[in-house]
């Protein structure tokens, strides 16, 4: 993948390597707790139609753009959309869309660590048998105050707890970083693509667990309902701007990132 302008420093070692570590960059938490939510709020069916053709038409066009720059150059965003724009006797000024794009990451990076080191703090929950007791919890609270205490009341509280424990989190923050800086620093072919060739799989076998249990807990049908039921009624020009952001997001696009992998 050795760009054509640029110089190469580093490269995948396989093409699954590459595929998993694209898909790592783009299928996050936003698609999981956010697309749902704004999908039901904004028309159900009728946002997934109108996010689907954001995606293809523009989502799509810009994560191919921002991978053919990063082809050509071999360089970082702001190196290789200066040299694009220099080769090409075009204003040195498009290198501001690399720094945007750098900026963007970094943003976008300040609040998934501190998510992340949320999910760290739940994961011993997750096999202590908290999340177990809520119902017990809640059928408890609601016999001692005489009013009615749902399982999100009390998984809310817990939730409230855990993340308001300032050392613990800032440990696991720590540590989530320290993690991180260490794959990064190893380079793309031994840090990056090692670490997306085994987390990725982990990640999908743990998706299939989530959505069974869902399946069989929860109430499917409801949430189809919820998800998949066309409302065009709640369409509204905010709608498509959710639609255009929620297809950014998805794609990892804008951020500059395929520039970088595609160096």
């Amino acid at each position: 993948m050795a760009g054509e302008i640029g110089r190469k420093t580093d490269h995948w070692g396989s093409r699954f390597g590459f595929i998993m570590a694209a898909v790592g960059s783009s299928v996050g938490l936003g698609n999981f707790w956010r697309f749902p939510f704004t999908a039901g709020e904004n028309g159900g069916g009728a946002f997934i139609i109108i996010y689907l053709i954001c995606v293809l038409f523009l989502g799509l066009t810009v994560l191919m753009a921002e991978y053919a720059v990063g082809r050509k150059s071999g360089m970082s965003a702001i190196e290789g959309i200066h040299s694009l724009a220099r080769a090409e006797n075009k204003s040195e000024n498009w290198q501001v869309v690399g720094w945007i794009g750098t900026l963007g990451s970094f943003f976008i990076l300040t609040f998934y660590i501190v998510i992340s080191a949320w999910v760290l703090a739940f994961i011993p929950q997750a096999f202590d048998g908290t999340f177990t007791r809520f119902a017990d919890e809640a059928a408890r609270l609601t016999a001692e105050t005489g009013t009615t205490v749902s399982l999100a009341d009390v998984s809310s509280t817990n939730f409230g707890q855990t993340i308001s424990n300032k050392y613990m989190i800032g440990a696991l923050l720590a540590a989530f970083i320290a993690v991180n800086t260490f794959i990064v620093a190893r380079g793309v072919k031994g840090g990056i693509e090692k670490a997306a060739t085994f987390l990725m799989p982990a990640f999908f076998i743990l998706l299939i667990g989530i959505v069974g249990f869902a399946l069989v807990e929860g109430d499917a049908g409801a949430a189809a309902s919820f998800l998949l039921t066309p409302d065009f009624s709640k369409v509204t020009m905010a709608t498509f701007l959710e639609a255009v952001g929620q297809a950014f997001f998805s794609l990892s696009v804008g951020s500059c990132l395929m520039v970088t992998y595609g160096a």
